[in-house]
């Protein structure tokens, strides 16, 4: 899965320079002589760029795991470096009652969620790279439909019973950041159909792209609510049993 995404990646990177190039230039010598062609090409280069990005973290050894655990690592290091602050006596604070099995569940209930919605986007990517307007269009509804049905499936994640007070608010904005990952993937999809239908108005483009830049930033944010969670209950990413999966 890691050598199918970094080729995704690769070729989404050089079918957005050629869609470019298509839509300032269309290109006679080639057949290609439709500024709109360079506009699909263009927005599945963006589209598989996207699908490329979670495909590939999912192929690293521990997958969304590993990768929130370096997101972790990178803030700590941080912190690390921080000025220390003056010692204050005080008592600590008791542990949260969240078990590590607990957060475990959690954690994997939301990424099992969000897995349909970025194989769809990343299978819609790889088509509308293909410039097939035909072809392309119910791929991306499909994507359309099932990101809808992620982002639901994110908001039935139940939070654990035992999450009280700031470890139980971190729960519910990891989820919140997470369900928005789907919204948005959802949204971006919804305005590529539209494209696709014949809509290539520069706004309905531009809400397209602007749609996957903030789903991307979603993404990001959904990873890092979920250190911050695992940090806040002071527990691991995921028990060792399921770094094992």
């Amino acid at each position: 899965m890691e050598t199918v995404a970094a080729l995704l990646l690769v070729g989404s990177i050089l079918a957005f320079l050629f869609g470019v190039v298509n839509i300032i230039y269309p290109l006679k010598q080639l057949k290609i002589t439709k500024r709109l062609v360079g506009v699909f090409i263009v927005i599945g280069s963006m589209a598989g760029c996207m699908g490329a990005g979670s495909l590939g973290i999912a192929a690293q050894p521990g997958g969304w795991t590993a990768e929130m655990a370096r997101q972790e690592a990178e803030r700590k290091e941080a912190e690390k470096n921080k000025p220390a602050e003056p010692v204050v006596a005080a008592k600590t604070a008791p542990p949260a009652g969240v078990t590590q099995a607990e957060f475990d569940v959690y954690q994997q209930s939301i990424m099992t969620a969000l897995a349909p919605c970025d194989q769809a986007v990343a299978r819609a990517g790889a088509v509308l790279q293909e410039g097939d307007v035909y072809s392309a269009y119910p791929v991306v509804k499909s994507a359309e439909n099932v990101c809808l049905g992620t982002s639901t499936d994110v908001t039935g994640v139940k939070i654990p019973r035992s999450a009280k007070g700031e470890v139980k608010k971190a729960f519910q904005d990891a989820r919140d950041s997470c369900r928005m990952v789907g919204t948005m993937k959802w949204s971006a999809m919804r305005d590529l159909a539209k494209v696709l239908d014949g809509d290539n108005r520069p706004s309905a483009v531009s809400a397209a792209r602007e749609g996957m830049e903030s789903a991307s930033g979603f993404t990001l944010r959904c990873v890092v609510g979920l250190a911050a969670t695992a940090e806040a209950a002071n527990l691991k990413f995921m028990a060792e049993d399921a770094q094992k999966e």
